[in-house]
């Protein structure tokens, strides 16, 4: 792996209940996360997909409010996790059922390849399912994750109609110190919820993930905003995962907490 870095592209703000943006990984270079952020909507806009196209080597973001209309100027950041050469790179994806209920896909590396990013997207949710995690499965602190699950929820208002989920899951030959770096906000009634997770010195970040449990009276309630790299822009490797996380309709009345993950690997 080399010339790891993360881009990005924004809209200018505006009041359209529904915005999109996408970003395009630099010539030369290929596809290896997802990831995305909102500014300016404070909880009352998610993010609806972070779309890893990797045949046009591009991530398309859309984002849109929850309980339309909002007065308030707002707009969505698509990030592209690109690499000069990841050996073994490919994506993989898997969707959910397609029904009018709280729901999750796990999609899965072959069994010779590890995870080294994520994406995901949702059908039919029009800013009314909140993902509520992006989680990369079976690896911890020394082991690589082999997996991602992505997981959302109905937010209160929804009406009951169906909708789905997909989960993209990018996979390449194991790298070397590869493993999964995680970190947790306390769990109660904060809000908003800010926390970031880094990786050790001469590692560097090749995706990120993002699990937020609750109680019952927050699930469905609480909005992923940002899941945003370090060094974004700059042309140097990510070495860190951040996330925000917002109440959508203050209080929740239950308490929550907010889970970082990092993919890592010696840089």
């Amino acid at each position: 792996m080399s010339g790891l870095q993360a881009v990005s592209a924004t809209l200018a703000a505006s009041t359209d209940p529904v915005q999109t943006v996408t970003v395009t990984c630099p010539s030369g270079t290929e596809l290896v996360s997802a990831a995305g952020s909102i500014t300016g909507a404070l909880g009352n806009a998610t993010i609806d997909d972070a779309f890893p196209d990797v045949a046009r080597n591009r991530v398309t973001v859309t984002a849109m409010v929850t309980d339309p209309p909002y007065a308030t100027a707002w707009r969505p950041t698509a990030v592209a996790y690109c690499a000069d050469d990841m050996p073994g790179l490919e994506w993989v994806d898997a969707r959910s059922p397609y029904d009018p209920r709280d729901k999750a896909a796990t999609a899965t590396c072959p069994s010779n390849k590890k995870l080294v990013g994520t994406g995901w997207s949702t059908e039919d949710a029009m800013g009314n399912v909140l993902v509520t995690g992006v989680v990369p499965k079976n690896g911890d602190t020394t082991h690589a994750a082999d997996s991602v699950t992505v997981s959302a929820y109905e937010e209160s208002a929804f009406v009951d109609d169906a909708w789905g989920v997909t989960a993209f899951a990018a996979c390449a030959t194991p790298l070397t110190g590869q493993r999964v770096a995680v970190t947790s906000t306390g769990f109660d009634a904060v809000d908003p919820k800010l926390i970031g997770v880094a990786c050790d010195p001469g590692e560097v970040a090749t995706g990120g993930g993002v699990s937020l449990l609750a109680g019952p009276a927050a699930i469905g309630n609480v909005v992923v905003d940002d899941l945003l790299p370090s060094n974004l822009d700059s042309g140097n490797p990510p070495t860190a995962t951040n996330l925000a996380a917002y109440v959508e309709d203050s209080p929740p009345g239950d308490n929550w907490t907010l889970k970082v993950f990092t993919l890592c690997a010696d840089g």
